[in-house]
């Protein structure tokens, strides 16, 4: 009896961590599934351009500048995952099948403006979602996340976190071959 009296704060330990592990998954499977969001609109938005503040990023505007696809790319310069990203979409940019636009996401303007210079530009244009709600609502979770869309405005592949070079060969298959 004594041997269980003495493991019984362990014990109690243990089915603790064992109950916050299942409520954390739990509640991480109720968040938007990067599944869900395929074949889904991309919501209405209207931001303004970092070097542009006389127009406005929006769903006509894509719809009207396209031919079949584009991406949109969520970045930070406060991100490292997104520097690594950067030099995969300079890659892609360079091969001419896609046009990149970026959304600059929760950062200042400057620090974006400083990030691109340093970096280079793989973008047509770059937006500004400083407060991060078109993230939100697109469903962004983090940065970098980047967007297949089509020219109807519709999400055709989803990518959390770091896009690999892989996923730029398949991205630049499917754009030739659709």
């Amino acid at each position: 009896m004594k041997k269980i009296v003495k493991f019984l704060p362990l014990l109690v330990l243990l089915i603790t961590i064992i109950f916050f592990a299942f409520l954390l998954n739990y509640r991480s499977n109720q968040d938007i599934n990067k599944e869900d969001l395929i074949a889904k609109s991309i919501p209405e938005i209207s931001l303004k351009f970092l070097d542009d503040k006389n127009s406005s990023f929006n769903l006509q505007y894509l719809k009207e500048s396209q031919d079949k696809y584009f991406l949109i790319h969520f970045f930070a310069s406060w991100c490292s995952p997104c520097i690594a990203d950067h030099e995969k979409l300079l890659f892609l940019s360079k091969k001419n099948v896609v046009d990149i636009y970026a959304i600059l996401w929760q950062d200042l303007e400057d620090n974006g403006k400083k990030f691109i210079e340093n970096n280079g530009n793989p973008y047509k244009k770059i937006a500004i979602d400083s407060n991060g709600i078109f993230g939100k609502k697109i469903g962004v979770k983090g940065v970098p996340e980047t967007f297949l869309i089509d020219k109807n405005g519709k999400i055709i592949k989803h990518y959390q976190g770091s896009i690999k070079y892989d996923d730029i060969i398949d991205l630049i298959k499917f754009i030739n071959n659709g």
